[in-house]
């Protein structure tokens, strides 16, 4: 990866080094999070002690929060007077360990010359080259990196553990370097997802201290609240302790139905692509229509959002991990032919058809901004350009080389993606409420304005008619 690629992400990414307060409303880790129909907000508070200088590894499975826990820990720094562009966030999924020593590079021209500074660089355990050694490397002859505070964080348990070896005697003056991040725990868990009544924060027992006497006591001690506990750890056994599934099952029960956890792509060489939110890329054969089978899924890393098809090629975004491409032709279960890393991918997405019937473009939208991917190439697509809109792009709607966007509070932006690689501002239309879908066809742009989701049922559509 070229130095310039690193810095061009780094700026993309690191939205608070702008100044702009409100960075937070958009990063799609806290928006999600900010989002989920919790009772209080939920942390784990597993960074909210770092020793300057320390190296810390975090560790913990995927979907458990981790990525939360970092923005949030950035969030913290910055409300507590840390200067901005001294706090540095890479996600390194799919680099080489001598991407690394190109990122130290890259933000030593982005950051203050002096003074010190904050890493977050998530699953480096992506990394599958040597990146301890790397690590190691840094600390001992980047006079800058070894005197900062670097936080790793990883899904794969064994490749961080073999990992402490390596780095010994780097690790600064860190108190406990080693973090893990688990799911939640039951205590967390019926405190969210409950508004009755539960007891007041009991002593945690240790195992030692679970005697008779004290079991009885503390049966007692809960017994007026026995029934909204019960049906707590029946749900709890159910649905587990990873923040999204307990999202998701709030969701569920707040909504009583799952319209928008499951979308399913256009029918292609006798399959269908569907993407659920839990469990990724699902391929379903439908060429005997009286009884559908299931071919085999594939488990996206983040959170699975939209997929659309173009001939027998289904595309399909996660947030925060990025878009895959899946060849339907191809026999067997879905493995992607392509993959585009992007930490702010975008939630709603669009393909543009060129000459031939040949997908060229991705556009995409809810990841805060208005995003083009070249996909001419399955194998190998990138993304081109970022158009920023003065609103929060939600949905998305081609026509030709227009571009729609619901853009929220900021009525409906119209943009010209004749260059795709510099999109351009051709027009907006200020909605009387916020817009949340948009459609373009036939002369017509059709809005959806109203509340959101969470807020009720309150929606009206609009019919425009094009200039």
């Amino acid at each position: 990866m070229k130095r310039g690629e690193i810095q061009q992400r780094l700026a993309d990414t690191n939205r608070w080094w702008s100044g702009a307060g409100g960075w937070t409303r958009y990063d799609p880790d806290l928006k999600e999070a900010a989002e989920a129909p919790f009772s209080r907000p939920y942390t784990a508070g597993v960074l909210d002690d770092l020793t300057p200088g320390g190296l810390y590894v975090l560790r913990g499975p995927r979907r458990v929060g981790k990525s939360v826990e970092v923005k949030r820990t950035i969030e913290r720094l910055v409300s507590t007077g840390a200067e901005p562009r001294r706090i540095v966030h890479m996600s390194v999924d799919g680099w080489r360990a001598a991407d690394l020593g190109r990122l130290a590079g890259a933000a030593a021209h982005m950051t203050p010359r002096e003074g010190p500074r904050w890493w977050f660089i998530d699953e480096i355990t992506g990394i599958t080259d040597g990146w301890p050694e790397q690590i190691k490397w840094l600390r001992d002859n980047d006079r800058r990196f070894r005197a900062d505070t670097v936080v790793l964080t990883g899904s794969s348990s064994s490749r961080l553990r073999e990992s402490v070896g390596v780095l010994a005697g780097r690790r600064g003056r860190a108190a406990d370097p080693d973090r893990v991040l688990l799911p939640m725990g039951f205590r967390s868990f019926a405190r969210l997802t409950t508004d009755r009544s539960l007891p007041n924060e009991a002593a945690r027992l240790r195992i030692a201290d679970l005697t008779p006497p004290r079991l009885a006591e503390a049966s007692y001690e809960m017994a007026p609240w026995l029934h909204t506990l019960a049906e707590a750890w029946e749900d709890y056994l159910q649905v587990g302790g990873f923040p999204l599934a307990v999202a998701g099952r709030l969701a569920s029960l707040v909504a009583d139905q799952t319209l928008g956890q499951t979308k399913i792509g256009a029918v292609a060489a006798g399959k269908v692509g569907v993407i659920d939110h839990m469990e990724g890329f699902v391929l379903v054969d439908v060429s005997d229509e009286t009884a559908p089978a299931g071919v085999g899924s594939f488990f996206l890393d983040g959170y699975a959002r939209d997929v659309v098809t173009a001939g027998t090629i289904a595309y399909a975004t996660d947030s925060p991990s990025g878009l895959y491409v899946f060849d339907l032709s191809r026999p067997g279960p879905p493995e992607p032919v392509g993959v585009v890393h992007a930490p702010a991918a975008p939630r709603d997405i669009e393909v543009s058809v060129g000459a031939g019937s040949r997908p060229t473009l991705i556009v995409g939208a809810g990841g805060g901004d208005l995003q083009v991917y070249d996909v001419s190439d399955p194998a190998a697509p990138r993304k081109l350009s970022s158009f920023e809109t003065p609103g929060r792009a939600t949905r998305v709607s081609l026509d030709g080389h227009t571009a729609y966007v619901a853009d929220t509070e900021a009525g409906v932006q119209v943009v010209d993606l004749s260059d795709p690689a510099n999109p351009a501002a051709a027009g907006r239309y200020e909605t009387p409420r916020p817009a949340r879908d948009v459609s373009a066809a036939g002369g017509l742009v059709l809005v959806v304005v109203g509340d959101s989701e969470r807020e009720g049922h309150d929606r009206r559509v609009l019919i425009l008619r094009r200039n």
